[in-house]
């Protein structure tokens, strides 16, 4: 995984999802949130759109995704997370893997997520969204939520949702802790 790749992430809402996407940015890599609540053809639409280089996915959505893989396009790897037993967990085998490289990204102009729309008004549609639109974003609602360093930021939103990294983005920077449904 390199600096423009992008990675599906079908993850629940976990702080193993947070460490992701912390590597995904030292990496420079595209993160790809995925709604979990995709059924076969939103998945498979999402999917074939942007074609990943790769997909992270919890194991609980893995009748989907198994589902879906085959009618691709193109090959998609899969790193599950959580099968059950640690040694088929794949996602922690990524924790064994110690890299001494944590610079963080120096250009906030680089696209650093593609997140999707509802499709409300038609097909579900990519947007690209900068390091610099999103931190920009969480300063300014750390504003408008007047966040306070004693503060616990409280985080029921997705985390295939923009709302959800939003409010993680705005607990990094200011430093405090989030507590997540």
């Amino acid at each position: 995984v390199g600096e423009g790749d992008v990675i599906g992430v079908m993850l629940p809402s976990h702080p193993d999802h947070i460490t992701l996407i912390a590597a995904l940015s030292v990496l420079r890599a595209i993160h790809m949130p995925i709604n979990v609540q995709h059924a076969f053809h939103g998945l498979q639409n999402q999917l074939q759109h942007a074609a990943p280089k790769l997909l992270v996915a919890d194991a609980q959505y893995g009748e989907s995704v198994n589902a879906v893989v085959p009618t691709l396009s193109f090959p998609l790897p899969v790193i599950w997370r959580d099968k059950g037993a640690p040694a088929r967990d794949e996602f922690r085998l990524l924790y064994a893997r110690p890299d001494s490289s944590t610079s963080v990204p120096d250009n906030v102009d680089r696209v650093a997520m593609l997140t999707y729309t509802s499709g409300t008004t038609g097909a579900p549609k990519g947007a690209l969204l900068s390091g610099r639109y999103l931190t920009i974003g969480a300063r300014n609602a750390a504003i408008l939520a007047e966040v306070a360093g004693d503060d616990v930021l409280f985080v029921w939103e997705p985390f295939y949702h923009l709302a959800g990294w939003t409010s993680v983005l705005v607990a990094l920077r200011a430093g405090i802790p989030i507590a997540m449904v």
